[in-house]
Order: C-alpha cells, then sequence, then structure tokens
C-alpha cells in the first residue's frame, strides 16, 4: 500500500515541475525517497521524475546516473531506455 506522504512528496514534485521550478520538485522527490516504506513502483516513479528534472535544468550527467538506476532495476520501465540513450549523447 502507498504511503500518503510519498504521494504528497509525488503530487508536489510534480506540481513544481509543471511550474519549471526543477530544483523544488527534486527536492520533494528526494525528500520521498528518503522517506521508509516507499514500494518498487514509487521508488521509480520519484527516480523518473528526478531523471526528467535534471534533464530540463541541462545536467544530463545526473539525468543520465538515475536512468541508469532505473534500468537496473527495471529495464523497461516507460521511455527510460530510449532516454539513456539521448542522455548519453547529450553529456557527451
Amino acid at each position: 500500500r502507498s504511503s500518503p506522504f510519498i504521494q504528497a512528496c509525488n503530487m508536489l514534485s510534480l506540481c513544481f515541475f509543471e511550474k519549471g521550478i526543477y530544483k523544488s520538485a527534486i527536492k520533494w522527490c528526494e525528500r520521498g525517497l528518503e522517506s521508509p516504506g516507499h514500494q518498487e513502483h514509487e521508488y521509480l516513479a520519484l527516480k523518473y521524475d528526478m531523471m526528467n528534472a535534471y534533464e530540463k535544468m541541462g545536467d544530463a550527467g545526473k539525468a543520465l546516473d538515475l536512468g541508469n538506476e532505473i534500468l537496473e532495476i527495471s529495464i523497461g520501465y516507460r521511455d527510460v531506455a530510449e532516454k539513456v540513450k539521448y542522455l548519453k549523447n547529450q553529456a557527451g
């Protein structure tokens, strides 16, 4: 069962992301990840959102690291494999 706190962190991160406030989106993802008792799908969703925020901030290296972490857990998660290929080119 999902934690209400983790769900709140996820929603706040999405709101900040939509507003273009990527540092705050990352901060809420981190708070959710630091919270005990998250399930794998919550962990992956928070990491995915962080990856997208770092990409939007122009930090392809951090985004790539997060994408690789996600792939280690779930190779077919969303569009991560495609994003990792793209980010490798961006990171040089």
